[in-house]
Formats: C-alpha cells, structure tokens, sequence
C-alpha cells in the first residue's frame, strides 16, 4: 500500500492538524475504498451457526402453518447483518414465498406500511411479510401503540404472519410501551455465540489497523474515523456486543480492548 503525502505545512498549520495534498487526497481516497471493499467481505462472511439455523427452521415451520391467516411473530436480533443473513437464508428454506417491509424512520404506522405493500389482487395466500427497520423509527413507541390498539385490524385484513424483527432495546419499549403486548404473539431468538462475537471483533480491529496503518499515514484518523464495521458487527452495536458478552460470562483481551476503545474514539 502506498505511502499518502502531505504538503508542506506554516508553523500555524502543524498546529492546527495535517494538509492532505491533492495527491495525498487521491491516495486516501484509494485507502478509503480499500476499507469499504473489506467491510463488505467480513460483513458476507458473517455464518449462521447450527443454532441460529436451528430457529430459522422453527421459523420456517411455524410461517407453513399459518400460511393463509395471521400470526405475529417476533424475531428478536440484535445485529442488522446477522438479520440480513437470516432472512436471506430463510427465503432459501421456506416452502413459501415471502416479501420485505422495510419501516422508515417517519413511517407512522406499522399497519398501513404492510397495507401499502399488500397487492390489491390476491391470487391464493399472500406471502408472509419481514418487518424490518423499528429500531430505527422515530417514534417506536408510537409504532408500538398502534400495533397494539388495532390488533384486530391486522386479524381481519392481513391474512398472512407477520414477522416483526426488533432488537433488546425494542423489545424492552414494547413491555415498558404495551406490557400484553408479548401475550398474543410468539418470540423466536436469533443469538451470536460467545465465540463468534469475539471472533468477530477480533478479526475486523486487528485487519483495520493493518490496513489503515499499512499505509504509513502520519494521522491514521483519516481512515479509522469512516469506520462502521468491525466483522459482521456495526460500530454502533459495539456495546450491545460488549453486553451479550459480559452476559455470557465471557472476557475480551486487553488488547482487544484498547483496540475498540483507540476505534471508538475515532468515530465520536
């Protein structure tokens, strides 16, 4: 990888930080993409253990049964990427076929995104629907209400299941939000192993800095700070992964550690 230049700089400059020349801005822009392109790879290399298969199969079972009338289900993830690949591998092993609704963050009303998705000619059953996208909604609470209050709308006009994907966080609003909420649907857990989360990190810091400080730049800061992935992990779920470890009884190393810590800071 190759060296990034910097021009020459007034003392007031070197005071101020570093003056990337047009050069050097090319060869950033060329490291940046490097850090991109690797990103991609660990994020679809992210596997789905025996056990993450095993609930994918419960879910699969439990969608052919109620195909043709409506159940909710709750898929509870904590990781958007393990959620990417479990419903990917899901579309695999269904005997059905199922569709996407993808919430925005203004979205008002969880009923009326699926309605709005629903095709007004119905030929046979209609496939099951993915709820994804809650935990990024401005008003979850809200979304949560509503969901609640006009269950019997869901039971009279959406006439296939329902899986809504949340996370802890989410889930911990709708008991605080609806607490018999939980009492009229059914909660399948979609867990990282211990292993894998510190695989994971491990593998996504320690290639990072190989790249980033592989290309003798003066202030690493420059790459380090785009960062949004550490292996199959976004940066923001980091404290969720430090949590579910912590949970599991399982300590990371020191040098793990700091490395997160060294990342974390480039990215606040």
């Amino acid at each position: 990888m190759s060296q990034i230049p910097y021009s020459q700089q007034s003392p007031e400059e070197e005071v101020t930080g570093f003056n990337i020349s047009a050069e050097g801005e090319l060869a950033l822009q060329q490291l940046t993409s490097e850090l991109d392109a690797y990103q991609h790879e660990l994020v679809n290399s992210f596997n789905i253990s025996p056990k993450i298969e095993d609930s994918l199969q419960e879910l699969s079972l439990l969608l052919d049964i109620y195909d043709g009338s409506f159940t909710l289900l709750l898929a509870r993830c904590n990781y958007v990427n393990l959620r990417d690949r479990a419903i990917a591998r899901l579309a695999e092993i269904l005997p059905t076929n199922m569709r996407q609704v993808r919430l925005e963050p203004t979205t008002q009303s969880i009923y009326h995104a699926i309605q709005f998705s629903t095709p007004a000619i119905r030929e046979g059953n209609l496939p099951a629907v993915m709820v994804t996208g809650l935990e990024t909604a401005e008003n979850t609470d809200v979304l949560v209400k509503g969901l609640n209050q006009i269950r019997e709308e869901f039971r009279k006009n959406c006439l296939f299941p329902i899986v809504l994907w949340i996370n802890d966080d989410v889930l911990k609003r709708m008991i605080r939000t609806a607490p018999d909420f939980e009492s009229w649907t059914t909660t399948i857990e979609f867990a990282i192993a211990s292993e894998d989360l510190i695989t994971s990190l491990t593998s996504g810091t320690e290639a990072l800095f190989h790249l980033a400080l592989g290309a003798n730049m003066i202030d690493p800061s420059h790459s380090l700070g785009r960062i949004s992935h550490l292996g199959g992990i976004y940066l923001a779920e980091l404290d969720v992964a430090l949590r579910d470890l912590a949970l599991q009884g399982r300590k990371i190393s020191p040098s793990l550690q700091a490395g997160l810590d060294y990342i974390r800071g480039m990215n606040t």
